[in-house]
């Protein structure tokens, strides 16, 4: 079981860009306007908002998931290309400016290729870094977790969670439970029946530790019974 006050999970956002060109035959691009070209410009350029904008001793993510030309025509330039992706910051101030960041560098760049930013589009509403309250971390979590009040301390991680909309209302707080090492894990150690649970989240292979699932409802239990004698007291 992990955790840590403070700042643990990061502000999370998504987006979506077009970026329209003039489609033609691949044999004579210029009497075309090739946005796949511009594409792979702005996906290079973006990469700078957080190597150079963004102070090296915060934390930002800026990532480019998905390309899409709408056809899968090898001798044709298309006219659009659409891109997706997602932005992290460990704040409010960060995940805003690489929201504003991210229009303006692909518009530029969109606009040097002879191009045009069609159409951009973010989360209503982006997930805010997700914090625990350190006075309730400090005096009722760690202290329940733990009969010595200990719990492994773990770093912030760019993760998002629609848990930090609570956690930014209440003071709340927000534990990790760990697993690994089972099944027929690939150090030879687990029961080579079980799946291998040493992948980690969003990973093809990712399987979920099931005897953890244990440990997650009594922890929840054990902390919901313990705020009620404390709230009743």
């Amino acid at each position: 079981i992990g955790g840590r006050a403070g700042t643990i999970l990061a502000a999370s956002d998504k987006f979506e860009i077009t970026i329209t060109g003039k489609g033609g035959h691949a044999a004579m691009p210029h009497i075309s306007i090739d946005p796949v070209v511009t594409a792979c410009a702005a996906v290079t350029a973006l990469q700078t908002l957080v190597s150079r904008e963004i102070s090296p001793l915060d934390s930002a993510v800026l990532s480019v998931t998905t390309m899409n030309t709408g056809g899968n025509a090898y001798n044709v330039i298309p006219e659009q290309v659409k891109l997706g992706g997602t932005i992290r910051s460990l704040t409010e101030v960060g995940i805003n400016k690489l929201r504003q960041r991210v229009v303006e560098v692909v518009s530029k760049v969109a606009e040097a290729h002879n191009c045009e930013l069609s159409h951009s589009l973010f989360a209503p509403d982006y997930y805010p870094p997700t914090v625990n309250d350190e006075a309730l971390w400090e005096s009722f979590v760690a202290p329940q977790v733990s009969a010595a009040g200990e719990l492994m301390e773990v770093p912030p991680t760019l993760a998002g969670e629609d848990f930090s909309f609570f956690a930014k209302e209440v003071p709340s707080a927000f534990l990790l439970l760990g697993q690994g090492s089972g099944g027929g894990s690939v150090d030879g150690t687990g029961d080579g029946v079980s799946p291998d649970t040493n992948f980690g989240l969003h990973h093809p292979r990712f399987a979920i530790h099931e005897q953890v699932l244990n440990t997650g409802v009594a922890l929840h239990a054990h902390l919901a019974l313990s705020s009620l004698r404390e709230l009743s007291a």
